[in-house]
């Protein structure tokens, strides 16, 4: 390459060091991936983004900087490591490769490895259906939407890259490659085609990805939404437009599907001229500190530098507390959630209500049906407007880690109290406040990937819940008006060191130094006290978990263990 290029490339880790061996000409900056920290070159990693979106964000945060230079993302589907890195910059370095010539570099195997964007195009959002994962696919895709031809390069590689950045991508593939030949076919025949967010399931996803969107400029045209949660999204978002599906709903009434199965599922019943954007799971949220709002405002087009841009964190706190002692109040209850280890355990739901009800408090447990405790009164959930009707009438509201706590504090600013277990609040909180504590223990083991048994004593209920003298207390704060520190406050999270920006030239001799240094380096990941340790891990997790359960834990085990 004769002219500047700058190469933009994305990391999970601290770039490796290459201040030696980069042309003159060329001008290299890192990005990196983060579950906890955000910057210039710092991004969040975001569960409802999908790949091709990191190429848009990467695109956009090199353009801020060099407005006329072309641009090399390497793609971020796959974590390039130093080997991978030096060998594509010798590639680039002994070939006349020109930056005008907007590229597509391929493994083989149809791989993407990286794009080559020239000086001229001036990329948009729909940069977000990328496959990232089939070179053809996207070289068409990249010609549809730019109108000049991408030409497609063969690098001599027999494998990707490197690994998934996402070890979830490999899930989601086919999903990835359909979206991006729907866009390619949607834009053939109207180049203005509505983009519409696929976000049919959970009730708290889809009540977050509608605050999101109501809250940020987002770049979405409407939703797509199953039936039974229509009237969430009509109520967070009036103006927007709704596409509904119609069937089964995942995850009710018995019914278990993945997320990627179902879309493909349904994806005939999808409106017609319309491209889908998949705000489903492409990744893990719960191994990162960003609230699941802004997971989906990142997804959607909001591109954070540091904490205090972060959606969650200005959202405005609704407040509605009383100002009087916790007596004679309507406490409304709710026990129930996703999965058995999330669900307060029954002693201490007795305990608690005992203890309201003794103060002289009507007590209102959300349940499974409608029915006179004595002590309480139980009702059903019967549908969103009932059970927004309901929450209407009550002074307090005591819940899990699920969407009735969520609705009440996001949107109608009831005084509540959010009980966290096997669930890390830093991804579902509110914010603190006179109407709003969050309570938990704060054990080490949070977040964990357990639905029945507890991995740390083997028991059925999960040890991370605060007891009930202490929800007693902090809910009398909230009903008063008092603020109460939560024992796990979201807005604190933990900043990474070595956020480092790459800028690198030097001599070619260093390059072809560096190659043989790397392709020598020895791959050594584990040892014996980390074998032992797996091994105890394992026959704990197989004797009390199910199958899929215990693959999760070993996928956690070797990211804490090796950082990845």
């Amino acid at each position: 390459m004769t002219a500047k290029t700058v190469i933009a490339w994305l990391t999970r880790h601290t770039a490796p060091d290459l201040r030696k061996g980069l042309p003159h000409d060329w001008q290299c900056i890192e990005f990196c991936i983060s579950k906890t920290s955000l910057s210039d070159t710092v991004l969040p990693e975001s569960w409802a983004a999908t790949n091709g979106r990191y190429v848009h964000e990467l695109f956009v945060r090199v353009r801020e900087r060099f407005a006329a230079t072309s641009v090399l993302i390497c793609n971020p589907a796959f974590e390039f490591d130093k080997l991978a890195f030096l060998k594509l910059l010798t590639y680039l370095d002994s070939h006349d490769i020109q930056p005008a010539s907007a590229t597509v570099f391929s493994a083989s195997k149809d791989v993407p490895v990286a794009y080559l964007f020239p000086a001229g195009i001036d990329v948009d959002f729909r940069l977000s259906f990328l496959s990232t994962l089939s070179a053809d696919l996207d070289q068409r895709l990249l010609s549809r939407l730019y109108g000049q031809p991408f030409e497609k390069t063969m690098l001599p590689w027999k494998k990707a890259p490197g690994r998934l950045m996402r070890p979830h991508t490999c899930q989601v593939e086919d999903v990835y490659k359909w979206i991006s030949q729907r866009a390619e076919e949607a834009l053939s025949v109207n180049a203005n085609a509505s983009i519409l967010g696929f976000n049919p399931h959970h009730a708290g996803d889809v009540l977050f990805a509608c605050l999101a969107a109501s809250s940020t400029d987002h770049k979405l045209d409407g939703l797509i939404v199953n039936e039974v949660y229509a009237d969430i999204a009509t109520d967070c978002m009036p103006k927007q437009k709704l596409s509904i599906l119609k069937g089964g709903c995942p995850h009710r009434n018995g019914w278990m599907i993945s997320d990627e199965a179902y879309f493909l599922q349904v994806k005939s019943l999808l409106p017609d001229g319309c491209i889908p954007l998949y705000m489903r799971a492409n990744g893990d949220y719960n191994t990162t500190y960003f609230h699941l709002i802004d997971h989906f405002a990142f997804a959607i087009g909001a591109s954070p530098r540091h904490p205090s841009q972060l959606l969650w964190h200005n959202l405005p706190p609704r407040s509605r507390s009383n100002g009087v002692e916790l007596a004679g109040k309507r406490i409304l209850l709710h026990f129930d959630a996703g999965w058995p280890l999330k669900i307060y355990p029954a002693r201490e739901q007795n305990e608690l209500i005992e203890m309201l009800s003794r103060t002289g408090n009507k007590i209102t447990v959300l349940g499974k049906q409608n029915a006179d405790h004595g002590r309480y009164q139980e009702v059903a959930f019967d549908g969103y407007r009932t059970f927004k009707d309901l929450l209407s009438t009550q002074d307090a509201m005591v819940g899990m880690d699920s969407f009735p706590v969520h609705l009440a504090v996001h949107r109608l600013g009831i005084p509540a109290i959010t009980l966290f277990g096997p669930t890390r609040p830093a991804n579902s909180n509110a914010r603190s406040g006179p109407s709003y504590a969050c309570l938990e223990r704060g054990l080490p083991c949070n977040p964990c990937y357990a639905l029945t048994v507890c991995g740390r004593d083997g028991g059925r209920t999960c040890a991370n819940f605060a007891a009930p003298v202490d929800v007693f207390e902090a809910l009398s704060a909230v009903v008063c008006g008092r603020e109460t520190p939560s024992q796990h406050d979201s807005s604190q999270v933990p900043q990474l060191a070595g956020q480092t920006q790459t800028n690198t030239d030097g001599l070619r001799y260093g390059l072809r130094i560096a190659l043989l240094k790397e392709y020598l380096r020895p791959q050594s990941y584990l040892n014996s006290a980390i074998v032992l340790e797996l091994a105890h891990a394992l026959q704990a997790s197989l004797q009390h978990d199910s199958p899929r359960m215990t693959w999760f834990k070993i996928k956690r085990f070797f990211r804490r263990r090796l950082r990845i």
